[in-house]
């Protein structure tokens, strides 16, 4: 049927064309030749077709072969597939004054035809600029720590102020997603490196010093165990850490060598006495030297006996201000 018709309009046409050769001007020729080859219409799977009839919708068609009347209707095909844009990439300006380079990616698709067509001249480019815009306003109410350690939430929160926007425009957005964050001055990079270098030794630090606690805690209960002091265990462990280490000498004095319980108590008393005695004497040779250095300063070389000391000290000084014997 539709061979039929087809051969049957060509005829048509064709006398349509050679009585109207006469009157009708070339631009009018080449628009009904164009009508002529719309006259069958095919409908893709994934697309849907908008018909006007002298400039009113008047039906979509759903896929398949359609006839369009030349010259009173039009028809205007949109694609239902989910379309892929890259964002081109753009500077912000976060809260914390850093300046970084922001790319992302959007996935839509075109879901309500008449809408897509009736509302909005051009909705592709309409939502990659809505989608910049917004990514644009979002992103530069956040910190760039923020954005970089939640980037799925800036996402989140960019797609639904555009979901918000374009909804009558028949445009069903179905993800948005950052790209590249980079950051454009170099010092800028140095010092995020050295910020991120010291918040991983911070991080290293608190998880020594949270070891070192339960070390201590497993420690004091194998002491517990033992019934010994928890410090030899940890002395014995560094010991061990120690040995492990090549190309060193290492040389150790054990802990309970001088306590009385190893040593007895006469050993120490002793030890104690003799100490004390011995200061002192270092005390008498001190206040020597001293009177020595003062004869210097006199101008004359004193002898370094004691008692032959004194008596030149008396000669010079007088027996007032000579000091006493032993001083």
């Amino acid at each position: 049927i539709g061979f039929c018709l087809n051969r049957l309009y060509k005829s048509l046409f064709k006398s349509q064309m050679l009585a109207a050769r006469r009157i009708v001007p070339v631009a009018m020729r080449s628009t009904l030749a164009h009508q002529h080859r719309s006259f069958l219409r095919v409908v893709q799977q994934y697309e849907k077709g908008l018909t006007f009839t002298l400039g009113k919708l008047s039906g979509v068609k759903e896929p398949g072969l359609h006839i369009v009347l030349p010259l009173i209707q039009t028809m205007k095909k949109v694609d239902g597939r989910t379309q892929i844009h890259e964002l081109t990439s753009q500077n912000i300006m976060t809260t914390d004054n850093v300046s970084a380079r922001v790319s992302a990616v959007v996935y839509f698709r075109l879901a309500d035809a008449e809408k897509a067509v009736l509302n909005v001249d051009h909705p592709v480019h309409g939502i990659l600029q809505l989608a910049q815009t917004e990514l644009r306003n979002v992103l530069g109410t956040k910190q760039f720590n923020s954005i970089l350690s939640a980037r799925k939430q800036a996402s989140t929160e960019v797609l639904e102020k555009v979901k918000e926007k374009c909804v009558h425009w028949g445009v069903e957005v179905e993800h948005i997603e950052l790209k590249n964050i980079d950051l454009d001055n170099e010092v800028m990079v140095r010092a995020m490196a050295k910020e991120a270098e010291a918040t991983r030794e911070r991080t290293a630090s608190r998880i020594r010093a949270e070891g070192e606690r339960e070390a201590a805690h497993k420690l004091r209960e194998a002491a517990d165990l033992l019934g010994c002091n928890p410090v030899e265990l940890r002395r014995m462990q560094m010991l061990e850490r120690v040995s492990k280490e090549q190309n060193q000498s290492t040389v150790f004095v054990p802990t309970g060598l001088f306590n009385a319980d190893v040593l007895g108590p006469q050993f120490v008393s002793a030890m104690a006495d003799k100490t004390s005695s011995v200061r002192p004497q270092q005390e008498k040779e001190k206040d020597e030297e001293d009177d020595y250095d003062k004869a210097i300063l006199m101008g004359d070389t004193p002898p370094r006996d004691p008692v032959s000391l004194d008596k030149w000290l008396q000669a010079k000084c007088g027996d007032s201000d000579a000091p006493q014997a032993g001083k």
